[in-house]
């Protein structure tokens, strides 16, 4: 049957209060930007996770891959720090967000849409299966969609075939549901669910009335209990995914600690309760090599119609057809996880938050504009902010 898996995200605290749950975990889930610091040098993440390697399973579940993205230069380093990665953890498979997060050489933080994305998917998806053996890519979220839901599971469909694998993120399916006004089961008719290797289940929440004054908008954001509208869904498509060989609770870090704990293992007990004796067994890490995955890359790829779209997303200028709020959406919630991850790994900046709230949201704004997104993690957020003031002061 399939196995009952949980995030470990990045963080010491976190690691500490999650620790009594690992004995009612079959997998862990890892994003492998967080085991890396400067250059993709193993962090301290890394040291303290690799402990585990050999009593717990792990998959990997990136957000840097930019799967769908055509800036190709990138990934010669990213391939190499995931291969050495996959030797000391044994990753059972590898996968990453649909979209592209790398845009015109910036890391633009969540998985934006972007068109033609098909054939880009599918060689990624190549590189990652050459690498580990087992590839896949997770339906995102989207709060500026260009598509509608079931194109874009016909492509899923068309780009997986018989070869690579889907994750299928509930909650993200409903929250595309509400932000695009679309009936969910569009997307469930065309979607290869039969490709289905693993489930993620997690929370979210709504978008600040300021955000969006017109009508709703759910984010994402990682940050609560599992709403009992995606409980029911993965009810309804459980018995759809007959390849799934694992269910994934998510919970971002800095949006629990030890008392939620509790809540946290009665969700994973709801999660084995409902999968029962149902699906494929987790099996072993998948085989793969590095020189072919990077005798795949291609390093000319055009990236012209990247640049356009970094162009429109910094502009707030919608290319055509896409929604320039949810543009805004997307990016203030970068803004809050940059915040949330620095409050909670720098002192200092928490002090300053707490002592003055305007002039620190000043300097914020200054920093989030003059340092690009490069950090996974509360500790390299701060470094950044540290060497950013340093500069200030100096």
């Amino acid at each position: 049957m399939a196995g009952v898996g949980l995030m470990l995200p990045p963080d010491r605290a976190a690691l500490a209060w999650l620790e009594p749950l690992l004995d009612e975990i079959d997998y862990g889930e890892v994003a492998p930007e967080t085991l890396w610091g400067p250059q993709r040098t193993p962090n301290g993440f890394h040291r303290i996770l690799s402990s585990l390697a050999g009593a717990l399973p792990f998959v990997a579940h990136g957000v840097g891959a930019s799967l769908c993205g055509a800036d190709g230069g990138h990934w010669e380093q990213h391939l190499s720090a995931l291969a050495r990665d996959h030797e000391v953890f044994g990753y059972l498979w590898i996968s990453d967000h649909l979209g592209a997060v790398q845009l015109a050489g910036q890391h633009v933080g969540l998985p934006v849409p972007v068109p033609d994305w098909e054939g880009r998917l599918a060689r990624r998806l190549g590189y990652l299966q050459a690498l580990v053996g087992v590839a896949a890519v997770e339906n995102s979220a989207w709060y500026a969609p260009i598509q509608g839901m079931a194109q874009e599971a016909e492509g899923l469909r068309r780009v997986l075939g018989e070869q690579h694998h889907l994750v299928l993120d509930v909650h993200n399916l409903w929250c595309n549901s509400i932000n695009a006004e679309q009936d969910l089961e569009l997307w469930l008719e065309q979607a290869p669910l039969h490709r289905v290797i693993e489930i993620h289940v997690s929370g979210g929440s709504e978008a600040p009335a300021a955000w969006s004054p017109k009508r709703r908008r759910r984010m994402d954001s990682h940050d609560g209990a599992v709403p009992e509208e995606v409980w029911g869904l993965l009810e309804r498509v459980l018995p759809r995914c007959t390849g799934v060989r694992g269910v994934t609770l998510e919970r971002l870090e800095n949006t629990f600690d030890g008392g939620d704990v509790p809540l946290l293992g009665q969700e994973l007990g709801r999660i084995r309760e409902t999968l029962g004796s149902f699906g494929q067994p987790l099996g072993g890490p998948g085989e793969g090599a590095l020189a072919q995955a990077l005798a795949l890359v291609d390093e000319n790829e055009d990236s012209s119609h990247e640049q356009a779209l970094l162009e429109s997303l910094i502009s707030r200028i919608p290319l055509e057809g896409m929604d320039a709020h949810g543009v805004g959406i997307a990016a203030r919630l970068v803004l809050r996880l940059r915040f949330e991850r620095l409050i909670h790994g720098h002192p200092p900046a928490s002090e300053h938050f707490e002592r003055d709230p305007q002039d620190f949201a000043q300097k914020m704004g200054r920093y989030h504009r003059e340092v690009p997104l490069a950090a996974a993690t509360p500790w390299g957020e701060a470094a950044l902010w540290q060497n950013w003031s340093d500069n200030q002061t100096g």
